[in-house]
């Protein structure tokens, strides 16, 4: 595995080097048709549980998109580790949003959802002019991703197509340090924009939540952190719209009382952050990145 991907990250590094960006668009689709090809059967499981989980209707194609964006995002990775960088086209909904919400001058959160291609909204962000404190799990890159393992320096590769777009990355530190809370709270006071991920990791402490007939333990650490900044808290999904293209968008702001409690605020929050992304799902569902079938296709 480790050979294998190091072959795959050293053979798609030469080949960008050598074939201008104009034409990632031809490659990434003719990857795609080349793993449909291979995985069909593996495809064929996937199409299984998007039907097991959203009901009755013909779901292989949206499982064939939600590969053929995994591997997109790989191609964009590797072109990303050249000077001219990853340059996907990228239209941004609801922008109105999150500039609204800076008029206070408190902050804003972005409560992201685990959709697409996690750098996308790095990107719209910054071109926006509005780049993103993004607070990041300390072993971002390290861990399996689309079934190969990858060592040492691999996870500085893997995020060098975020890193270049982002205003900061701020590192989750181990228990007891609090360390990054009071960078974020610095930033939101700062009027920044802070990126958290809401349905990718549990945190210290989680509220249950169901999302497509399952549940699911989400961290209260983007409501908490609202209510105690007072900044504006959001939500954001992104959807995969073909070869080199998507869209990120930006919903309506979650209401946070301060006369609440910290429970209350995030009981309430999360409840809502669940039933928005179970509806982003349902309209893209070959955007999310949570389909367990997804996690074990052999991305190559």
């Amino acid at each position: 595995m480790l050979a294998r991907g190091l072959a795959l990250w050293g053979g798609g590094y030469l080949l960008t080097g050598v074939v201008p960006s104009r034409f990632d668009r031809a490659m990434s689709r003719a990857n795609a048709r080349r793993h449909a090809r291979l995985h069909g059967r593996r495809i064929d499981e996937l199409a299984a549980e998007m039907r097991h989980r959203l009901g009755p209707g013909d779901w292989r194609a949206a499982a064939a998109d939600n590969v053929a964006m995994s591997l997109d995002e790989g191609l964009g990775r590797i072109r990303a580790l050249h000077s001219g960088g990853w340059k996907p086209t990228i239209a941004i909904e609801g922008l109105h949003h999150l500039e609204a919400a800076l008029e206070a001058e408190n902050g804003v959160i972005l409560w992201r959802m685990s959709s697409a291609s996690s750098p996308i909204a790095k990107i719209a962000l910054s071109r926006a002019g509005h780049p993103l404190v993004h607070l990041s799990h300390p072993r971002h890159g390290h861990s399996r991703w689309q079934g190969t393992y990858w060592v040492k320096h691999i996870p500085r590769w893997y995020a060098t197509a975020e890193n270049r777009f982002l205003a900061e990355r701020v590192k989750l530190t181990r228990r007891g340090n609090y360390q990054y809370l009071r960078v974020l709270l610095d930033r939101l006071a700062e009027n920044q924009v802070v990126s958290i991920m809401g349905d990718s990791n549990e945190g210290r402490q989680n509220v249950p939540v169901d999302i497509l007939g399952e549940t699911r333990a989400l961290a209260t650490g983007a409501p908490s952190l609202a209510r105690r900044s007072g900044c504006v808290l959001l939500t954001s999904y992104t959807v995969f719209e073909g070869a080199q293209r998507y869209r990120v968008i930006i919903d309506p702001p979650i209401p946070v009382e301060q006369s609440d409690s910290r429970d209350a605020v995030a009981r309430k929050a999360i409840v809502e952050y669940g039933r928005r992304l179970e509806e982003h799902i349902r309209k893209n569902p070959a955007s999310w990145r949570g389909w367990e079938k997804a996690r074990s296709l052999p991305i190559v």
